[in-house]
């Protein structure tokens, strides 16, 4: 069972399933994945639930809270998905129950974008498309005012999750769906959005009982993985008098093309496009997703990190030190012992002072409402910042 102590990092959890508190000395542990352009996931192994009731779960809403302090905080609204029940015949019962244990298998509140769907976009802006899918869904709205207009975008029996996540990618933004709003932002300017920011600190700073110490770091640096996706975008486009040339990112705004350590090979992208302007987006939009810098970081009472945030670390006296972009957050609560195991990466530029970029900060959007079997935002709200 999880255990609160009196120790100043352990957290206060709270679980709600089909909108009843689960009792909790019940409750073994779970994992909360949260990651950009995923999906929000959460895993829950509870103890002593009747076989019946396993199968009852399935389907039902779930809200999770996890609260370590004023601003570590992090919530989950979804959905069950699945549940997976395990008997021991030799461990005996448990609360009158043979499973003495089951995992359930949770799926964020972005669970109804799933289904499939077809049509046809003519020239979209991104606002035309996210606020039709918000509209949709009742759910609130974040996105970066961007004029670019493809000429036509095709769902074909593709989800709506599916196709925005696509675009957004293809735009070279990211996005999340926590609770039930949309977030989406650009990856070289999250210095400046911060829908979190957080210090990480090392052991160095003697902050045994703070929150966010690091407890371990593993860091990955280079231009190419085995793939070979750190190499420089570049695409090859044939104009309309018939002549070849290519683009790359010096071609486009992309300030973080300005590289200290510059690749020396270049990654051709496959797919051509109908204008000038679509082909700098593609490769423009290649390009933010690349990096010479990622690391693994497990801290110490995470809460309150999310996907787009940065953390700030401190200690290693070297480039690790500074400012690091967050692409994942996964919580891991057992007994008495919580950590966050965080994605990161960093550009070139990051290694220096970072100016703050231009662009308006995030603002924690309105809590959710469950309303006919579904959760929807409590409140409408569609924001296209600058």
């Amino acid at each position: 069972m999880i255990i609160q102590s009196s120790h100043p990092l352990s957290p206060k959890v709270e679980i709600t399933l089909d909108g009843v508190a689960v009792n909790y000395n019940s409750i073994v542990g779970f994992d909360m994945d949260l990651y950009e352009n995923e999906h929000d996931m959460l895993i829950i192994e509870i103890t002593g639930i009747p076989p019946k009731a396993a199968t009852d779960y399935i389907g039902k809403a779930v809200y999770a809270l996890l609260d370590s302090g004023y601003g570590r905080s992090q919530t989950f609204y979804g959905y069950v998905i699945s549940t997976e029940p395990s008997s021991v015949t030799r461990k005996g019962l448990v609360n009158k129950s043979l499973m003495q244990s089951t995992k359930l298998n949770c799926i964020g509140a972005s669970l109804p974008m799933k289904e499939i769907s077809s049509r046809v976009w003519e020239s979209p802006t991104l606002g035309n498309i996210v606020k039709e899918i918000a509209k949709k869904y009742h759910f609130s709205l974040d996105y970066p005012k961007d004029s670019f207009k493809p000429t036509r975008l095709v769902q074909a029996l593709e989800s709506d999750w599916a196709f925005l996540r696509r675009v957004v990618m293809s735009f070279g933004y990211a996005m999340s769906v926590h609770g039930t709003h949309i977030h989406i932002w650009d990856i070289s300017k999250s210095v400046g959005r911060l829908p979190s920011y957080h210090q990480l600190l090392t052991m160095s700073n003697n902050t045994e009982n703070s929150p966010c110490t690091v407890l371990t770091f593993d860091a990955y640096l280079g231009h190419l993985s085995s793939a070979g996706n750190s190499s420089k975008s570049v695409n090859t486009v044939l104009d309309n008098q018939g002549n070849i040339f290519s683009i790359d990112a010096t071609q486009t705004d992309l300030a973080s093309s300005k590289t200290i350590n510059e690749s020396k090979f270049s990654m051709p992208l496959k797919r051509s496009y109908q204008t000038l302007e679509e082909n700098k987006r593609a490769v423009m939009a290649s390009e933010q997703y690349k990096s010479i810098y990622h690391a693994t970081a497990e801290v110490a009472a995470g809460a309150g990190i999310v996907p787009g945030g940065t953390v700030d670390l401190k200690g290693y006296e070297s480039n690790f030190d500074g400012l690091w972009y967050v692409s994942g957050v996964c919580h891991k609560m057992a007994k008495e012992k919580y950590t966050t195991v965080l994605s990161l990466k960093k550009s070139d530029d990051y290694v220096k002072d970072p100016t703050i970029p231009l662009v308006t900060s995030f603002v924690k959007p309105a809590v959710p409402s469950f309303l006919n079997t579904q959760w929807v935002s409590s409140m409408e709200n569609i924001n296209e910042y600058a």
